[in-house]
């Protein structure tokens, strides 16, 4: 993925040339979903799919922010556990800072050594995860921990929605095609097995995780579940410096859709990306990207509401919703039953998106009464 390159350098997405006579990217050299969407649902699907990548891939980072804070601030309280001077906000914009950096490396092939390590941690942090889980919860009394719902039934309800927002969150993608773009031929072949793995490493952490954390505090289980743990230190520091390398890797990996679509609109394609004119054009995007990032997410840094309102608006649609509806449109299949079990699909994924999205803003409007802005949680 080369964006920017005169001669026979491959573009960001899809292999496609820059036209230098025209001064401009051919048309079809636009995002791989885009294309898909533009070919299968006309230009309204072009745009709509824009708007659903970049909310998603916005709410991505805006929630592993606040993550990666807490993990900062979890560290600096292993070690100074009286201290208050370093606080949540303060560890937003150091690692909203550190994003900037990493920004100006140029496309996601620049990142393949660092998605090797983000794996590597992500496997360190369940590890030890689960581990202290399971450990912790076998010295605390089992009869005082309550795993009963919280609440009257319609917070329940609530709560719910706001898990599949949460699931939406966890196991969805809206970067594919980006990533397929960059992989060797035979390129289907190659993303499947990619694919394949990655949903086996992303289901065995995610999943053993949050069923040990949940058997080990029940009711009391944080968002953040090494926020649960206290001692030994030593592997909570390990965990915490996985959780921050491993977020690393996928903030990067979900800013590059934004950057790319302002670097085509902004930056001269008949000149090197390292000219003058170009780096100057990349270093103010991702100024302006991580400025407004690092400010939202410390401004309200409640990670699991985000993780669920960014589920329902941004990897809901674009996971469950616009891929039937390009499907029925390029397909177009006969049988009238096709039709009906899709679209129910669609209004189903529809409802929840709707409910969830309600509940996470709900309960983003009652933490911000509790906390204020700008909390040190």
């Amino acid at each position: 993925m080369r964006p920017f390159s005169k001669g026979h350098d491959d573009s960001a997405y899809g292999g496609q040339n820059f036209d230098a006579e025209k001064n401009k990217v051919p048309e079809d050299a636009a995002a791989p979903k885009l294309q898909l969407n533009r070919k299968g649902v006309g230009r309204r699907g072009f745009y709509l799919s824009t708007f659903f990548q970049q909310l998603a891939s916005l709410g991505n980072n805006l929630a592993v922010s606040i993550v990666a804070g807490q993990s900062i601030k979890a560290l600096y309280k292993t070690y100074n556990p009286d201290g208050d001077a370093y606080k949540l906000p303060y560890c937003i914009i150091t690692f909203g800072f550190f994003q900037f950096l990493m920004s100006q490396l140029p496309d996601l092939h620049s990142l393949r050594f660092l998605n090797c390590v983000s794996n590597v941690c992500t496997l360190t942090f369940s590890a030890i995860a689960v581990g202290m889980s399971i450990h912790t919860g076998h010295q605390l009394d089992r009869s005082t921990i309550n795993y009963e719902l919280v609440g009257d039934y319609p917070e329940r309800i609530f709560g719910v929605f706001l898990g599949l927002g949460a699931i939406a969150f966890a196991f969805g993608d809206t970067v594919l095609p980006e990533v397929q773009a960059t992989v060797k031929e035979p390129a289907v072949k190659n993303m499947f097995k990619g694919i394949t793995m990655a949903y086996s490493l992303i289901s065995s952490t995610y999943f053993t995780v949050a069923i040990s954390g949940y058997w080990a505090f029940g009711q009391t289980s944080l968002p953040y579940l090494l926020n649960n743990l206290s001692t030994p230190s030593w592997p909570i520091t390990i965990a915490n410096l996985a959780a921050i390398v491993q977020i690393t890797g996928c903030y990067q990996i979900y800013c590059r859709p934004t950057y790319e679509f302002f670097e085509m609109k902004f930056c001269n394609t008949d000149q090197s990306r390292f000219s003058k004119r170009n780096l100057t054009v990349r270093l103010c995007i991702t100024l302006v990207y991580n400025v407004f990032m690092t400010f939202l997410a410390a401004l309200i840094p409640f990670f699991s509401d985000f993780v669920a309102l960014i589920g329902a608006v941004g990897f809901i649609p674009m996971d469950f919703i616009l891929p039937i509806i390009m499907w029925l449109k390029v397909r177009r299949p006969h049988a009238w039953w096709s039709w009906l079990a899709n679209y129910s699909i669609v209004v189903f994924y529809i409802i929840v998106a709707i409910c969830s999205s309600v509940a996470a803003i709900r309960q983003i409007h009652i933490n911000v009464g509790s906390y204020g802005v700008f909390a040190d949680l």
